[in-house]
């Protein structure tokens, strides 16, 4: 959550040299990250989305919706949807929250420069917070290590 970027191509090399599974949580990276804000796997140029396993994200952030989603082959799906606790003990997304994603949705793939404007609007925040107080911290998430309280109030002021 702090801003860091996977090395997905290097991920992939990981698992094809050893034979296992690529799970890839999209949480922090859908809707921010990629030309268009497809997420890490459009970040690297190049990357088979069939490389990775199982791709799996939340509804909550970017498209400021409930729920979450899974992607994969098939067969995995169709296991994880019969087996996983949190299919079989919950109740599907209400029609509010399906229509905000899908809207949501909608509007990245319509005006992918709105996520070019988040990405100008973040690094303008962090560099005027860095200009303001001793803030550390990258485009996403600002954590602030600050002595007083009355240093991000008189920031604002």
């Amino acid at each position: 959550m702090d801003g860091d970027i996977c090395d997905l191509p290097g991920l992939i090399a990981l698992k094809k040299r050893f034979r296992c599974n690529l799970i890839i949580d999209e949480a922090h990276s859908v809707g921010v990250l990629g030309p268009s804000g497809r997420g890490i796997g459009h970040h690297f140029p190049g990357i088979d989305p069939n490389d990775v396993d199982l791709w799996m994200g939340t509804l909550s952030k970017s498209f400021a919706s409930c729920g979450g989603y899974i992607a994969g082959n098939a067969s995995l799906v169709n296991y994880l949807k019969y087996t996983a606790p949190g299919f079989l003990y919950s109740v599907g997304m209400s029609p509010p929250n399906a229509a905000a994603a899908l809207k949501s949705l909608e509007l990245m793939q319509r005006h992918p420069e709105i996520v070019e404007q988040l990405r100008q609007r973040s690094k303008l925040f962090l560099e005027l917070a860095r200009s303001r107080a001793s803030i550390r911290g990258f485009p996403w998430v600002l954590p602030s290590f600050l002595q007083s309280s009355a240093i991000p109030y008189n920031a604002c002021n």
